[in-house]
């Protein structure tokens, strides 16, 4: 008798631990176990992210500096010289001054189409694009009452264009710039020789897409880009060449080549 009622309350307890195992409570028990582990990977991933985020405001910072070292040179060099003109571009729209992107330059909507873009984000680019235009506006009134001077000028024209860049994001921004008809490629017309271009391999034609994983739209991002960082440094060129992308590598500095501003179809989005 005693023996039976021993299996019994065993056979009892084996049902009851089963359903507990199957029961939520465990799943949750699991889960907690899995927790104490998990900060330890979430404290990495944070730490990375925050390491990450130093690297490229350090960058940034880079960039700005020589920004305005480039800022000062054109200011001894051209003296009244507009700003786009300072790039030597020239656009669809001819040389186009702020008031002129503010007042003139609308978006085609089948380019933004033609992207991938469903009417949602065509009406969001199209409204940050607008804020943009009217910022502009009020940038060239500044301008026109004499409250900054043009190094001043230079640098803010240059922080509302990153901060667009980084609402939008890299390859919309691509895609905003020629559905407005701005030049959106530096494309190569010549490589002198024995130059670091010449050695990296690029060649005429070939468009300047990034250089040190900066992206560039225009030979004033080049130059800041090239300039930005230790001289002599190995340093990552992205070209578009015919239908593909291609990565060559130079040491940074002078890049040894002529070019001239364009626009052109965004890349595809890979």
């Amino acid at each position: 008798m005693r023996i039976a009622i021993r299996l019994l309350f065993s056979a009892l307890a084996g049902f009851l631990l089963a359903l507990w195992l199957q029961s939520p409570v465990a799943d949750s028990r699991s889960d907690v176990e899995t927790e104490g582990v998990a900060p330890e990977g979430i404290e990495v991933a944070m730490l990375r992210a925050e390491l990450e985020e130093e690297r490229m405001l350090r960058k940034r910072r880079e960039v700005e500096l020589v920004w305005l070292e480039i800022a000062l040179e054109e200011l001894l060099e051209s003296g009244t010289a507009s700003e786009d003109e300072a790039d030597g571009e020239q656009s669809k729209a001819g040389n186009a001054s702020p008031e002129t992107l503010a007042g003139d330059l609308g978006l085609r909507d089948d380019v933004l189409s033609e992207a991938g873009m469903d009417g949602e984000e065509i009406a969001r680019i199209r409204e940050r694009w607008e804020r943009f235009r009217l910022d502009l506006l009020y940038f060239q009134d500044q301008n026109a009452r004499g409250e900054r001077s043009k190094s001043e000028r230079l640098r803010e024209r240059a922080l509302m264009e990153a901060e667009l860049i980084e609402d939008l994001g890299e390859d919309r921004y691509d895609v905003l710039l020629y559905a407005s008809g701005q030049n959106n490629r530096i494309v190569v017309t010549n490589v002198l020789a024995d130059s670091e271009a010449e050695w990296a391999g690029i060649r005429v034609g070939d468009q300047v897409i990034a250089y040190d994983d900066m992206r560039t739209w225009k030979p004033r991002d080049l130059k800041l880009a090239s300039r930005a960082g230790e001289k002599g440094e190995l340093t990552g060129i992205r070209v578009w060449r015919e239908d593909h992308l291609e990565t060559l590598y130079l040491e940074r500095g002078p890049l040894g080549i002529e070019m001239k501003p364009k626009s052109l179809p965004p890349l595809p989005v890979p």
